[in-house]
């Protein structure tokens, strides 16, 4: 179970069971925006076999007490993969970026990118009209420090010890 760039919402990344490796693709690069990663755990219980999940470390510490408990959906997940975490923008970190370049409708969205092109990557939002806006990774960086999600500045695991195997963007 991985996050993909939803073509439909594009500014809220969906949690899906990437079943072959064109869906895969999708998920690439970090989301770093509010994801309900864990409402794919239904999909999860119901599926034929096992999967390996992708998650930030809050996420893997709420699975994690699932397991504790003996949760049955647990004995589904055979990996879990953790990226590092320092903290998690929420949603109007965007926003204000687009409206500081004159764009108010959230509509006008087409696809959200945080480590666009070449390492380290950009913030790159392309419109539907086929703009892009750009913002350098150095940069963008300070969104986070602007906007951070209340609940990411309480995360004391910011290597994702708690994944089986954790890894940075």
């Amino acid at each position: 179970a991985c996050l993909i760039d939803d073509p439909e919402r594009p500014l809220l990344p969906r949690p899906i069971i990437a079943r072959d490796h064109a869906t895969l693709r999708l998920s690439q690069q970090s989301k770093y925006s509010i994801a309900p990663l864990n409402t794919i755990l239904r999909e999860i219980a119901d599926f034929d076999g096992n999967v390996a999940m992708v998650a930030l470390p809050d996420q893997v510490h709420s699975l994690r007490k699932l397991e504790a408990l003996g949760h049955p959906v647990m004995a589904k997940i055979a990996l879990i993969l953790g990226s590092y975490c320092g903290a998690v923008q929420h949603f109007t970190a965007v926003s204000s970026f687009l409206r500081k370049h004159g764009i108010r409708d959230l509509d006008a969205v087409a696809k959200v990118e945080y480590r666009a092109g070449a390492w380290p990557g950009k913030l790159r939002v392309t419109l539907r009209d086929g703009q892009a806006l750009e913002l350098d990774k150095f940069y963008a960086n300070y969104m986070t420090l602007f906007y951070p999600l209340e609940r990411s500045l309480l995360c004391v695991d910011l290597s994702n010890e708690l994944a089986d195997i954790s890894f940075g963007d």
